[in-house]
């Protein structure tokens, strides 16, 4: 966060030098506060760049149904309904 802040133009330069030679130093090794699954904003953020890439490959034809299957652990037929897409009404 620092470094995007830092990006945004919210902090100087010299704060965020100072933060990392100081307080922040320990975050290069350990996590000041790790994000728990199901509290907090762990709760609502889910990762879906992994995803996102496997069905890109699929849909390139660069990864067949069932490597998809097995790279998401879902099964075949989870990954065959999401490639024909909702059913028109």
């Amino acid at each position: 966060m620092l470094i995007r802040v830092r990006d945004l133009g919210l902090v100087p330069e010299a704060s965020v030098e100072y933060a990392f030679r100081t307080y922040a130093q320990a975050w290069r090794t350990k996590e000041p506060d790790p994000i728990r699954a199901h509290e907090g904003l762990g709760a609502f953020e889910r990762p879906i760049r992994f995803e996102q890439l496997v069905y890109r490959a699929l849909s390139e034809e660069l990864i067949a149904p069932a490597r998809a299957a097995l790279l998401l652990k879902r099964p075949l037929s989870a990954i065959e309904r999401d490639m024909r897409g909702p059913k028109a009404s």
